[in-house]
């Protein structure tokens, strides 16, 4: 199987770390059983709009996902290798149009009632109705229960990417999400994860469990609180007094922390690319020549030394150059301001102009005023917002001009250009397409892509894209960064690239 590439908007609210929100561990030696029973404390950047995975594709709330639901395989990005999880085995029909999947027998939600292909064919169809990750399944059209442990998944048309993308789907228990409703599920989720739900304080913490009888047995640390905490100081400081076990380790921390004895770092590459996004359908950016020339404003280098101290890659093209579909022939844009406002006069500006408000999060609030500085070098003048989490649901309806936030690939080896249709495709307009990009041509091509089964075919379908959304551009690419983290010395901790955790892999020394 190829790998599976996922995409994931990032941002960082502006919440504090609570007080003592962990007991700092005494300096004692500690009997076996006692380690056993501690808490696991994680620093998590920020808080958790919804716990239902079929609505919501933040990167936090994926840190909480993975730890209590389970998907039919896993992508092993670290070696390269799949394995199985809630799938046992699965065959594609010749045509490409069916996919039948056996399901692991015994496998129970945290309700105590086992997970069937009932579960299986329900998720996926309510993953299909979502305009948050809808498009990713893109040509499905019907789940069939075969029998207790088989479903057969049908499309309308073969879909190079379904397979990979399918199998990553975190399972939901039908009928308790029958009975209790989307609201009530908020309340309460159930999955078949390693950890269960146990309760949750908004801007505060999320509680966890071991679930006794997860299938792939019980997780060494019992119980894990999520801490909600967008202030990298605090983390930091938290994690050396003990009373945090693992954080985002901010790139200013960087050398302390791998000098100290007490603390290990955990790094890995990433394709974390930190973004400007444009309305287009606000003017002026709804003129491709203000775009461009936005893109040729701003002065990338000097960004991602203030933000992260350097330590990530400048590019100004969304398609990462390992994903299947980068094209080397795709526009890019370096920092040149004469260019800028030579295009600016093109499109007819008069300069100054006042272009509104520039909203981010507490993670874009490093940048914003670099971006306010490069805006009035050309002639675009701009005040600046700071908010909460809220700024994303705004964008994705819509109600802003210009904004600065984080879009993350998940992916492996092998990445594929499919899984930008959350972010291009204009069924994704209201959700994660927030340029509000609506062109026929963007949408035909993900179509062709989609259905080709020549691998040059496809290629040269995800090559014109990539070369397409750089010429349009709804967006000003500006750095990828590295997924660095942090750990007291007595935890052990797997990092999987391209940085995610899981609390069943984490055991106390």
């Amino acid at each position: 199987m190829k790998r599976v590439a996922y995409l994931f908007l990032v941002a960082v609210c502006c919440l504090s770390l609570v007080a003592g929100c962990g007991p700092k561990e005494p300096e004692t030696e500690t009997p076996q059983g006692e380690v056993e029973s501690k808490t696991l404390y994680y620093a998590l950047e920020n808080d958790v709009a919804s716990v239902n995975p079929n609505y919501r594709t933040l990167a936090a709330e994926h840190s909480l996902y993975r730890q209590i639901y389970e998907p039919l395989y896993f992508y092993n990005h670290n070696n390269g290798t799949v394995e199985n999880r809630l799938a046992v085995s699965h065959t594609i029909s010749e045509d490409g149009l069916e996919y039948t999947f056996t399901i692991k027998e015994g496998v129970k939600f945290h309700n105590g009632e086992e997970v069937t292909a009932e579960d299986v064919a329900f998720t996926v169809e309510e993953a299909a109705k979502s305009a948050y990750i809808g498009s990713t399944i893109a040509n499905f059209k019907d789940a069939e229960v075969i029998d207790e442990y088989t479903v057969k998944l049908v499309l309308e048309a073969p879909y190079a990417s379904f397979l990979e993308n399918v199998s990553q789907l975190y399972i939901l228990p039908k009928a308790y999400y029958n009975e209790v409703g989307k609201d009530g599920f908020e309340e309460k989720p159930i999955g078949c994860g390693a950890y269960m739900f146990v309760d949750r304080l908004p801007g505060s913490h999320i509680t966890l469990k071991a679930f006794p009888d997860y299938y792939r047995g019980e997780a060494p640390i019992k119980d894990v609180k999520m801490m909600i905490t967008s202030d990298a100081t605090a983390s930091a400081l938290a994690l050396e007094a003990g009373e945090i076990n693992i954080i985002d380790l901010s790139s200013a921390n960087y050398e302390k922390f791998k000098a100290m004895d007490n603390v290990t770092v955990l790094e890995c590459p990433s394709p974390h690319i930190t973004t400007i996004h444009f309305n287009t359908e606000v003017a002026p950016f709804d003129n491709k020549l203000v775009r461009q020339a936005i893109n040729y404003a701003v002065d990338r280098e000097f960004m991602m030394e203030v933000a992260v101290d350097g330590l990530g890659e400048v590019t100004s093209n969304i398609v990462h150059p390992m994903m299947f579909g980068h094209s080397p022939n795709a526009r890019t844009y370096e920092y040149n301001p004469e260019k800028a406002k030579e295009l600016l006069a093109e499109a007819g500006i008069t300069t100054p102009m006042n272009i509104g408000t520039i909203r981010c999060t507490s993670f874009g609030e490093k940048i914003a005023p670099i971006l306010q500085e490069n805006l009035a070098e050309i002639g675009l003048i701009a005040d600046i917002e700071v908010s909460d989490i809220s700024f994303i649901d705004d964008a994705c309806k819509g109600n802003y001009s210009i904004g600065i936030m984080g879009l993350v690939v998940y992916n492996g080896v092998a990445l594929d250009m499919d899984a930008y249709s959350i972010l291009f495709h204009s069924s994704a307009i209201d959700a994660f397409n927030l340029p509000r990009i609506d062109n026929p041509r963007i949408d035909e091509l993900f179509a062709l892509g989609r259905a080709a089964v020549d691998e040059a075919e496809r290629l040269a379908y995800y090559q014109e894209l990539n070369e397409l959304v750089q010429e349009d551009t709804g967006w000003c690419m500006l750095y990828s960064k590295y997924t660095l983290m942090a750990c007291t010395s007595d935890l052990n901790v797997t990092l999987y690239a391209p940085g995610a955790i899981y609390f069943y892999d984490c055991s106390w020394k």
